[in-house]
Formats: C-alpha cells, structure tokens, sequence
C-alpha cells in the first residue's frame, strides 16, 4: 500500500468517542423508562388474566350451588362459610381454576406460587395475591369479589384483616391501595367476571357503587394463613 493510503485512514478522536458514547448515554434514559412501562403493562395484562379466571371459576361454581359463592355455603356442603382455612374461599372452586398460579400477581414478590390445592400446599399468606370479595352476591353484578390484596381501610372500617365499608359510611368511604404491587392503584374483579384497574380514589367508587346497587356490606378479606 502506498504512503498516500495509508495516511488516507483516520481513527475516531477522543472527542468523537465522547459525543458518541454521550448519545448513547441519553437515548438508553430515553428507552429505558419506556421498556420499564411496557414490562409493567404486561405484568398487569397477567394479573387482569389472574382474576378474570377467577371471577369466571367462581361464577361457574355459584351456578352449581344456588347462585351463592363459597363464603356463603357451609363447608360441610362444600362451600368456606365456617372454614378454619382462609384459603377454602378459592379452593373450594379450585375444579373450576384448574392451576393455583392464577391466585398469585406477578407484581407480589412476596408470594409464590402453590403447589396444590390441598392444605398445607396452599397457604393464604405465601400463595396468594388477592382478596375474597365475601359479601360479593352473583345476583349483584357490582358487588366485588376479589382483588390485589394491597387494599385497605385507612380509618380502620372493619378490621386489618376484613377491611369493610357500609351503607352508614357512604360519604366518608376510607379505602385505598398500598403502594406495593401496581403503582398508583390496584386491580379488582366484580361479580359479573369484569376486571377493571383503579386508583385509590376510584376504588372508594367502586364501593359506593356496589353499596348503592343493593349490597349491605362491602368486606374485603385479605388472604391469611389457618386461625
């Protein structure tokens, strides 16, 4: 190669690195917030799947019992009224579930997934991520029957456990999600199989509309562990 060629070659200067290296810095913090967002969108895709399964199980069970959800049938005849075990609220439905991995948000870090139904391989404070609606009715479609377990009374309606709104507190209704699954709001499922995510403030709405719609008492029962 002549000297002419050879002098015709030119390396990147440390300055062109440097702005290179820089664009590269600024569209990876361009990119990465919306990669997070889209990585969240499918988790909370998952978990609008989780409970819409749910609520079509324990629609399908309540027409096989009477039109009445677990928590409203005795455990002698198949049901969770009366159970010692929390987790007989889903379980008894468990035939209509087919898999206890829909029970667990893919949010919650601190729950895994079940190996079976029976107890002790279903256990309400490691397997499970949402909350019994159990004043839920099948002949009320607005009542709620379950949601991400991150709900909660801030005034204390109810207890820590079974959170529960009234027809006497319609205008002061206290209830709101932890900031510990889905940022800014949480997801729940309605006694006609519908899944809707909410913020805090809509859920208070959610509540009012079920108590408005005829039901007495809205509870939510957050998943526990055997008493």
């Amino acid at each position: 190669m002549t000297e002419s060629g050879k002098s015709g070659r030119r390396g990147f200067t440390l300055i062109e690195l440097l702005v290179v290296i820089a664009i590269i810095a600024v569209l990876a913090a361009l990119l990465l917030p919306a990669l997070a967002g889209a990585k969240r969108k499918g988790k909370g895709a998952e978990c609008i799947n989780n409970l819409k399964q749910i609520g079509i199980g324990l629609r399908l069970w309540a027409n096989d019992n009477d039109q009445k959800f677990p928590w409203a049938v005795d455990v002698a005849s198949g049901g969770s009224r009366g159970s010692i075990d929390w987790t007989d609220n889903y379980r008894a439905a468990s035939n209509e579930f087919n898999t206890p991995k829909i029970l667990v948000c893919p949010e919650d870090k601190t729950r895994t997934v079940g190996t079976g139904w029976p107890a002790p391989l279903l256990d309400g404070d490691r397997h499970i991520s949402y909350f019994a609606g159990t004043t839920a009715d099948e002949t009320l479609p607005q009542s709620i029957l379950a949601g991400d377990r991150s709900a909660f009374s801030r005034g204390g309606s109810g207890s820590a456990t079974d959170p529960s709104w009234s027809a006497a507190v319609l205008g002061s209704i206290d209830a709101e999600f932890e900031n510990n699954l889905h940022k800014g709001g949480g997801y729940i499922a309605l006694a006609d199989a519908s899944v809707h995510h909410v913020t805090s403030s809509q859920l208070k709405e959610f509540i009012i509309a079920a108590l408005s719609s005829g039901s007495t008492n809205v509870t939510f029962s957050l998943p526990r562990g055997v008493q």
